[in-house]
């Protein structure tokens, strides 16, 4: 099967340990092992893959989900690196309890905490994904990212189209 860029696709396991950074010190994704492709708000998958501390509350319900629940990975990383603990850290000793903990511990932020960080993140960790959808369809808008040039960034070469065995 012949995947391209531009197919939508879920990662399923988006977790730092999955970033990498090329040469120049841009983001690249790796690990593709869980991703589904051609996923879209109307073509859900479910399932529960991924890493259980990444996990966003429809995957870990077994609701049908989609490319959001990226998004919501995306938050706890994002907090992690402002704050180096993860939103959702609690003494937890099991799998449940730390699943729990992720559907209902509200999320801590400090009082100097960035405003416009903030505000960002807790967008990507919204609970629902329905609402979370909405909250993230313009991230590029979105104050915390107003110095960046998205036009400049985008003149990179585009990234090689995947190409991948016929077991997908």
């Amino acid at each position: 099967m012949h995947i391209s860029p531009s197919t939508p696709f879920l990662y399923s396991d988006l977790k730092p340990e999955n970033i990498l950074l090329d040469d120049d010190c841009h983001a690249k994704i790796a690990d593709l092992g869980l991703s589904f492709f051609n996923v879209s708000e109307h073509r859900r998958v479910t399932g529960c893959n991924g890493t259980i501390s990444y996990m966003a509350p429809e995957v870990i319900r077994g609701d049908p989900y989609f490319t959001v629940a990226d998004y919501f990975s995306l938050g706890i990383i994002v907090y992690e690196m402002a704050l180096v603990i993860s939103p959702f850290y609690s003494r937890q000793k099991t799998k449940r309890e730390l699943l729990t903990t992720i559907l209902t511990k509200k999320v801590y932020y400090p009082l100097e905490f960035n405003h416009h960080l903030r505000d960002l993140i807790e967008k990507l960790l919204h609970l629902d994904q329905e609402k979370r959808k909405d909250l993230v369809k313009d991230l590029r808008g979105h104050p915390f990212f107003k110095n960046i040039n998205w036009a400049e960034l985008e003149k990179r070469p585009s990234p090689p189209e995947i190409l991948f065995g016929s077991y997908f």
